[in-house]
């Protein structure tokens, strides 16, 4: 699953059992809150390179800004109600199967539509994306937040959009790699695996808001704590 906050906005999408928070850059400045473990000087270059910062005072209150987001994103991954309420997505097997097809590439877009207004009918589903709507609703200058499936559905988003319900499992802010891949099918003849670890995204233009921007994700364990095959969600802010 992932997070997202962008312009300063945040995405977020949730996975079966780990879950990542992204926040993304809108026009030129993007405002990060995020959860981050590993923040470092590299990570901070990286995203001020991408995003042409000029000059040593901006770049430092940038790079300010930047960490106090990626340390929110984190936090807010780690919630226990938002952890529960995502566990509760696989205890009901006909929402499971509803969400396994989703996740399918040759789905036509008219079985989707159908399968996505079925999705939103499940109290779970309804259970997690107010739960995200809680967590969310008091940061400052966010755009938006969404987590994403372990297989990157779509699953909430503050605000709502009609991206709740699409696979964006060929994302850089899911799978942590340098750029995007073409599409779902592209990224599932890579085998690439999910992202692990909390990560800024190279920049891409938002499908929502149609402006370039950055993402911060952050995975979170599934809270059973005996699950032998542990799946991982995504909060993500942009």
């Amino acid at each position: 699953w992932r997070w997202c906050v962008g312009n300063p906005s945040i995405p977020v999408m949730y996975a079966t059992l780990a879950l990542i928070l992204l926040a993304d850059y809108v026009g030129g400045w993007i405002w990060f809150r995020a959860a981050y473990r590993e923040t470092d000087q590299a990570l901070t270059r990286r995203s001020l390179t991408a995003l042409n910062f000029a000059g040593d005072s901006v770049a430092r209150t940038a790079a300010r800004e930047l960490e106090e987001r990626m340390l929110l994103v984190e936090k807010l991954a780690v919630a226990p109600q938002l952890r529960r309420a995502l566990a509760d997505l696989e205890s009901n097997p006909a929402l499971v199967q509803t969400l396994d097809e989703l996740n399918d590439p040759q789905l036509s877009v008219e079985r989707r539509d159908v399968l996505r207004e079925e999705m939103l009918t499940f109290p779970a589903i309804e259970k997690v994306q107010k739960q995200l709507e809680f967590l969310a609703q008091s940061r400052n200058r966010v755009f938006g937040w969404f987590i994403l499936q372990e297989q990157g559905l779509q699953v909430a988003r503050m605000p709502f959009n009609t991206t709740v319900g699409q696979n964006y499992a060929w994302r850089a802010y899911f799978h942590g790699g340098e750029k995007d891949d073409a599409d779902l099918n592209a990224y599932l003849a890579s085998r690439r695996p999910r992202l692990d670890r909390t990560a800024i995204s190279p920049s891409f233009l938002s499908q929502v808001t149609n402006r370039w921007v950055i993402t911060i994700s952050a995975p979170i364990s599934d809270i059973v704590e005996d699950a032998k095959d542990r799946k991982s969600t995504r909060l993500n802010s942009s």
